[in-house]
């Protein structure tokens, strides 16, 4: 096949990244790739797919720079993609023969306690403290938030109807401070409003105007950078859950996760100080009955 017949990389990547849209992919992950493919476009767009080589593209990723876990996403982004293009184009990869990199040592995402106290107390109404302790407490994304009616609260069992992915619906249960925060905010909410959580006008909140809200309570608690945002809230609802003894095949469907693995790998992550913390809770050795010495 010669480089008349197949596109170049510019335009293979267009139509991959539509192709994940049409897939049904959610809008975070056509974004994850066209983001990290964004670079690659810039080196090698004009190419012709079947004109890229192993050689070259292997040094491209060697003298890519940035965090650890960005270097991993974007080798994996540039496989996903040529993996595609093989099954299309019928091309053979360049990424055959380059080794898969090591993934880093997850670390930490939740916020701390502390800094959650913080975006609590920087609250300045009902809406913003029942959407944070509703992040923190049941785990949700943003999708799953913004998507919550009146109706998907069912305050008899505890729980909440979550809608996320599009089409993935679970129940979810929510603690006591939790419903105190949902009934406070429902007593001053616009009554003409669809969703749950909405705009003080009663219109529909986006993702973009949840991270907002998020963001403008940091600025208001006095943090700098990102470390509080919306999936920390989500990392803090699952680390706590297992700290506080939760089991993690439960973590996984109050999560949505499909597999475990997903739950272990990316929540169930605590650094050494944390893991000495949660080791000296729950120690194997308080199952032993104390004696008196002899």
């Amino acid at each position: 096949m010669s480089a008349n017949d197949t596109p170049a990389i510019r335009d293979a990547v267009d139509e991959f990244v539509l192709m994940k849209a049409a897939g049904r992919r959610t809008v975070a992950t056509t974004q994850w790739y066209a983001a990290l493919l964004k670079p690659f476009v810039l080196s090698f767009g004009d190419l012709a797919i079947d004109q890229a080589n192993r050689r070259t593209i292997a040094s491209w990723l060697l003298d890519q720079t940035g965090a650890p876990a960005t270097l991993c996403d974007r080798d994996k982004a540039v496989r996903y993609f040529f993996n595609w293009c093989v099954d299309v184009y019928g091309i053979q990869s360049p990424m055959k023969g380059i080794p898969v990199p090591k993934e880093p040592p997850a670390e930490p995402k939740a916020i701390s306690a502390d800094d959650l106290n913080s975006l609590i107390a920087a609250c300045g109404g009902f809406r913003d403290r029942a959407i944070l302790l509703t992040l923190a407490d049941c785990g949700l994304r943003a999708s799953g938030l913004v998507g919550l009616s009146i109706d998907d609260i069912d305050f008899s069992s505890h729980t909440l109807r979550v809608t996320e992915k599009k089409t993935r619906t679970r129940s979810v249960p929510f603690s006591l401070d939790t419903e105190r925060a949902i009934i406070a905010w429902c007593s001053h909410r616009p009554i003409d409003a669809d969703k749950l959580f909405c705009t003080m006008a009663g219109g529909a909140m986006s993702y973009w105007g949840l991270r907002q809200v998020v963001r403008r309570l940091a600025i208001r608690a006095g943090f700098t950078d990102e470390r509080c945002n919306l999936h920390s809230l989500r990392h803090f609802a699952a680390r706590e859950y297992l700290r506080n003894g939760g089991s993690l095949p439960a973590l996984a469907a109050i999560l949505g996760h499909t597999s475990i693995t997903t739950t272990s790998t990316y929540y169930a992550i605590y650094s050494s100080g944390e893991l000495a913390q949660v080791h000296d809770s729950h120690s194997p050795l308080k199952s032993l009955v104390k004696r008196e010495p002899i």
